[in-house]
C-alpha cells in the first residue's frame, strides 16, 4: 500500500517510543484505507514484537541468572582447520529503475558474497569497524547448534565481534531465537547487537555483538572468553480479538476483583476497589497460543475488558510467557488516546503472573471502528550450551603488550622492591656499571625513586626486538610520596640492559623523569571559592609542576580534600562528605573530623566509603545524616558506632560488610532502611532501639552471627525477608504493632526454635517462616486472621499447633512438608483452606469441630482428624 510503504519512509525502524505515532497516522488515515493500512503494518511490526521480547528477557535473565558463571564449562573448541569461515555468495537488489517500487519491473541485480554483505551492513551499525575486525574462526558446536566467532576487535573501552549461528539440523526454523552473548572482560555492563546477515537456506544468522565496557582494555598477553551462553527460542502470533468480541462481548459475566492485584502497566496504580472484572472463575479459556487462553472480552460499564489466562507451568523460571501489553497489543479507534489500565494477578502465588485484563476507555458504539489484536508470545525453549570460544587477546587487540619474560621477571622483581622500599634488593638488578660508577649507589637509588612508595605499577610498551641489548620499558604507575597525602599517576620509561652475563638490568638514571599523567580533578566551582589551601600544602613535598596543579585545583574547587576524603562545602556552613576520585586510603582506622575549615561535618553522602579497605571507622557526633550505601561493602569494617542523633539508617548502609560484628545503633534511630545490614554475616549483637518504627526489606538477611533479636513495641513495619537466613536466631517475639508479618520475613532461619506473635498481628504472609526446620513451639494471637501460602512449609519440627478462634484463611502448601506436625487444632472460624496446605504432613492428625469447613476440607482431601 502506497501510503503506508511512505509512512515507512518517514518514520524509519520502529523503536520503544512508536506506539504514538502509529496510532496518530493510522487514525489518519482511517476513512480512506483504515484495513488495508492495518494488514500492511502487521506484516512488519514484528521486528518491534522482537526488539521487545529481547528487552524482556534479557530484565528476566539478568535477575534470575546473573549469578551463573558460564565461563566455568570445560567447552572443546574446535580447531582452525575445523572452523574456516567459508563465504556464501548471494544475490541482492542494490538498485531499481527511477520511480519503480518492488515487483515493478527489471531491476538491477549483484552478486555479492556473505562478507560482503556482512561488511556493508557491519558499517552502516559502526562505521569504520570492518577495517578494524581481525579474524578469529573459532567454533563451538552444542545441541544441533554451531557458534563461531568470526572476528573481532577491542581496544581502550572500544569493543566488536562478528558472530555467526547455524542451526545444523534445521530443528529450531520454527521459534524465533533470542541468543544471549557473554564477554569475560572487566568493567562489561551490558551489550547492544544487531543481525547483520540471514541465510534461511542453511538456517544461519551472523550478529554484530558490541559489548560496553567501562574500563579500557587491559593490554597485558591473556586469554578472552567470548560467545553465547544461552538460546531462548520462542513463538509468536498475531489473532485478530473482533469475532471473539462480536460472539462472546455483548452479555459478559463479572466477578469481584480477585486477590493480591499487582501493580498495573501504564496507568500504574490499582482500579477503583468497587471495579468490576470479567469472571475469571468461569473463563472463555479460547486458546491462542500453547498455554496462553483468551479467557474473557467484552465491555463493562462502557470500558473494553479483555482478559488473558496463562494456563501452563513457566518452562524456565523468570517467566514464560508475554502477555498482550503495550508493545504487542494494537488497537485504534476513533476516540482520543484510550485510557490504558492493564491488571494483573498472580492466581497460584508462586511469583509468575497467570491473568492480565487490559481496560479500555472504548465505548460499544465504536466498534465498528475498530481494530484489536493481540500479539502473543511464549517461551517454549531454553537451551544452556555455553557456546563459550576462548582464544588468546591479542587475536583480536592490536594493542596487546609481548613482554620479554626475562625483562619482566627482573622488572618485577625491581618493582616489588620499590613499593616496599626494599632498596637493597632493588640495587640487585640494577646495572653494575652504574653501581660501579656511583659513589653511594644505595642513597643515589633512594634519591632517584624520591624514596616514594610505588602503590601500583603497569606495562604499557617495550621499544626494540629480542635482538637488542638496550630497551626501554614504559610504565603506567600511581606513587605517593613522602608527606604527601596525595596519590599522583606518573609515566615511567626505564631503560634495561643486557649485560656481559646476559642477564637485564635496569639502569636507575632513566628513573630521573617522572611525566605526570593525572592531573587533580575537581568539581567546578559552585559555592564560590576557597580561598586558603590546607595547612599541609607545605608538607606536601611536591615539584613546582604538582604544586601549580593542586593549588588551582582547590581554589576553584567547591571538594575539599583532606586525608583522601572529600566533603562538599556548602553555604549554611555544614560538609558532606563524598566519593572522590582519589584513590582510597589503604589504612585500618578513619576518623572523621568534627569540622573541615570552619564547616561542620553533618552528613555522610552516598556511597561515600563504598569498598574501602578499612577496620575502624569513626564518626563525630556533629554528623545526623547517613546516606544510602554510605559503607557498603567495607569487607575489612570490624565495629561502628551510629552517632548520636541519626534518626535513619538509610538503605544498603551496611551492605556486605561481611566481618563486622557489633554495631551500636543510638536511641535516635526510628527507621532501619532496605538490605541496611544485608549479608553482615558475622553480626552478633545489633539492637534494635526503643522507637523504632519501620525496619526495611531484607535489612538483617543473611546476618548468621544474630542470635537474638528485640523487635520495640513501637515497630509497625516489618518488610519482606527482613530476617531471612539469619542462621543464629533461635527465637523471636513480634510487636502486635506489626498487623502483617511481611513475605518471607523469617524465611530460612535454620536455627529459630520459637516464635511468639503479639496480639495485634492479623496476617502471616506467605514464606514467613518457611524452611524452619528447627521451629518447636509458635504462639498465635486471637488477632490472627489470615496464614499465607507456604506461610510454615518445611516447619519439621513442629508437633502440635492451636490456630486461634477467628482465623479465617489457611493459604497454599501454608503448612506443606510439616512432616513432624501430629496435630493441628483448626477452629470453627475458618472458611478457606487452599490447595496442599497440609501436603507431605504424613503424620498428621486435625482436630476440627463438627459440620466445619475443616471438617469437609479434611474429608474431601484425605486427611486423619478428630471431631471435638
Amino acid at each position: 500500500m502506497k501510503k503506508a510503504e511512505d509512512f515507512r519512509k518517514a518514520f524509519g525502524p520502529a523503536t520503544p517510543g512508536f506506539e504514538t505515532v502509529v496510532k496518530k497516522t493510522i487514525k489518519d488515515l482511517r476513512a480512506q484505507e483504515i484495513k488495508p493500512a492495518v494488514k500492511e503494518w502487521r506484516r512488519w511490526r514484528r521486528p518491534v514484537f522482537a526488539m521487545a521480547m529481547a528487552l524482556v528477557l534479557f530484565v528476566g535473565f539478568v535477575a534470575i541468572n546473573g549469578a551463573l558463571n558460564p565461563f566455568s564449562r570445560t567447552d572443546r573448541i574446535r580447531s582452525e582447520e575445523e572452523s574456516l569461515y567459508t563465504a556464501q555468495p548471494i544475490t541482492t537488489v542494490l538498485s531499481m529503475g527511477a520511480g519503480q517500487e518492488e515487483g515493478d519491473g527489471e531491476g538491477t541485480e549483484s552478486v555479492l558474497t556473505e562478507e560482503e554483505s556482512i561488511r556493508i551492513r557491519l558499517d552502516e551499525e559502526a562505521p569504520g569497524m570492518s577495517a578494524k575486525l581481525f579474524p578469529v574462526n573459532q567454533a563451538y558446536e552444542n545441541q544441533g547448534l554451531r557458534v563461531e566467532v568470526v572476528s573481532g576487535y577491542m581496544s581502550g573501552t572500544e569493543c566488536c565481534f562478528v558472530i555467526s549461528v547455524q542451526d545444523l539440523e534445521g530443528q529450531y526454523t520454527d521459534y524465533e531465537a533470542y541468543p544471549w552473548f557473554e564477554c569475560d572482560m572487566a568493567g562489561f555492563s551490558g551489550y547492544s547487537t544487531s543481525v547483520l546477515y540471514e541465510n534461511e537456506a542453511e538456517h544461519k544468522t551472523v550478529y554484530m555483538y558490541m559489548p560496553n565496557l567501562s574500563n579500557p582494555v587491559p593490554t597485558e598477553d591473556r586469554t578472552i572468553k567470548v560467545g553465547i551462553k544461552t538460546y531462548h527460542m520462542s513463538r509468536d502470533t498475531v489473532v485478530d480479538l473482533l469475532p471473539m468480541l462480536e460472539q462472546y462481548g455483548k452479555d459478559v459475566k463479572t466477578a469481584e476483583q480477585p486477590k493480591r492485584l499487582q501493580l498495573s502497566g501504564l496507568a500504574n496504580k490499582f482500579p477503583a476497589k468497587d471495579m468490576k472484572f470479567l469472571d475469571y472463575t468461569q473463563p472463555l479459556d479460547i486458546p491462542l497460543l500453547g498455554d496462553v487462553c483468551l479467557s474473557g472480552i467484552g465491555w463493562i460499564d462502557g470500558q473494553l475488558h479483555v482478559q488473558y489466562h496463562y494456563k501452563g507451568e513457566p518452562t524456565y523460571k523468570g517467566g514464560s510467557v508475554t502477555f498482550s501489553d503495550t508493545w504487542n497489543v494494537w488497537e485504534y479507534s476513533s476516540a482520543d488516546d484510550p485510557d490504558y489500565s492493564p491488571v494483573q494477578w498472580d492466581e497460584n502465588l508462586d511469583g509468575y503472573t497467570e491473568w492480565k485484563e487490559f481496560i479500555y476507555d472504548i465505548k460499544p458504539e465504536e466498534a465498528d471502528d475498530l481494530v484489536l489484536e493481540a500479539s502473543v508470545s511464549i517461551m517454549e525453549k531454553v537451551l544452556d550450551g555455553g557456546w563459550i570460544i576462548e582464544f588468546p587477546l591479542k587475536t583480536v587487540c592490536p594493542d596487546v603488550l609481548e613482554m620479554d619474560p626475562e625483562i619482566e621477571e627482573r622488572l618485577n622483581g625491581f618493582m616489588t622492591g620499590w613499593s616496599t622500599q626494599d632498596y637493597d634488593g632493588m640495587l640487585t638488578l640494577c646495572d653494575p656499571e652504574w653501581q660501579a660508577n656511583t659513589e653511594d649507589a644505595r642513597q643515589a637509588l633512594e634519591d632517584l625513586t624520591q624514596s616514594a612508595t610505588l602503590l601500583e605499577n603497569r606495562y604499557k610498551k617495550i621499544t626494540g626486538t629480542a635482538e637488542d641489548t638496550l630497551r626501554t620499558v614504559t610504565c603506567a604507575t600511581n606513587i605517593q610520596r613522602p608527606g604527601n597525602k596525595l596519590h599522583t599517576s606518573f609515566q615511567l620509561d626505564i631503560e634495561v640492559k643486557k649485560a656481559a652475563d646476559g642477564l637485564w638490568y635496569i639502569n636507575p638514571e632513566s628513573l630521573r623523569i617522572w611525566t605526570v599523567t593525572e592531573d587533580i580533578r575537581v568539581e567546578p566551582v559552585e559555592t564560590g571559592p576557597i580561598e586558603e589551601l590546607d595547612e599541609d600544602f607545605g608538607n606536601m613535598n611536591l615539584d613546582e609542576r604538582e604544586e601549580k596543579l593542586v593549588f588551582d585545583a582547590y581554589a576553584q574547587a567547591k571538594v575539599y580534600t583532606k586525608d583522601s576524603i572529600g566533603y562538599v562545602l556548602k553555604e549554611d556552613g555544614t560538609a558532606e562528605s563524598v566519593k572522590t576520585s582519589t584513590c582510597m586510603p589503604f589504612r585500618d582506622e578513619i576518623i572523621i573530623p568534627e569540622r573541615v575549615r570552619d564547616y561542620i561535618v553533618t552528613a555522610i553522602g552516598t556511597r561515600t566509603f563504598d569498598g574501602y579497605d578499612v577496620k575502624s571507622l569513626t564518626l563525630p557526633d556533629t554528623v545526623k545524616t547517613i546516606s544510602k550505601g554510605a559503607f557498603s561493602d567495607c569487607t575489612n569494617l570490624v565495629y561502628f558506632r551510629i552517632p548520636d542523633g541519626v534518626s535513619s539508617i538509610e538503605d544498603e548502609v551496611f551492605y556486605d560488610c561481611v566481618s563486622m560484628t557489633d554495631v551500636i545503633i543510638p536511641d535516635s534511630v526510628t527507621e532501619i532502611g532496605s538490605e541496611a545490614f544485608y549479608n553482615c554475616r558475622s553480626l552478633t549483637a545489633a539492637g534494635i532501639p526503643e522507637r523504632t518504627v519501620s525496619i526495611g526489606s531484607y535489612a538483617f538477611l543473611g546476618c548468621d552471627g544474630l542470635t537474638s533479636i528485640t523487635l520495640p513495641d513501637t515497630l509497625e513495619i516489618l518488610g519482606a525477608y527482613t530476617f531471612s537466613r539469619c542462621n543464629g536466631l533461635e527465637s523471636v517475639e513480634i510487636p502486635g504493632g506489626v498487623t502483617s508479618v511481611e513475605k518471607g520475613s523469617f524465611k530460612d532461619c535454620t536455627g529459630l526454635k520459637a516464635v511468639r506473635l503479639k496480639e495485634g498481628i492479623a496476617e502471616i504472609g506467605e514464606d514467613a517462616f518457611s524452611g524452619c526446620g528447627a521451629l518447636e513451639t509458635v504462639e498465635l494471637p486471637a488477632s490472627l486472621l489470615t496464614i499465607g501460602d507456604r506461610a510454615f512449609r518445611e516447619c519439621g519440627s513442629m508437633k502440635q499447633l492451636v490456630l486461634p478462634d477467628g482465623l479465617t484463611f489457611i493459604g497454599r502448601a501454608a503448612f506443606m512438608n510439616c512432616t513432624g506436625l501430629e496435630e493441628i487444632v483448626i477452629p470453627e472460624s475458618v472458611t478457606t483452606i487452599e490447595l496442599h496446605a497440609f501436603r507431605e504432613c504424613t503424620n498428621l492428625t486435625c482436630v476440627v469441630k463438627d459440620g466445619s469447613y475443616a471438617k469437609d476440607y479434611c474429608e474431601g482431601n484425605g486427611i486423619p482428624y478428630v471431631v471435638k
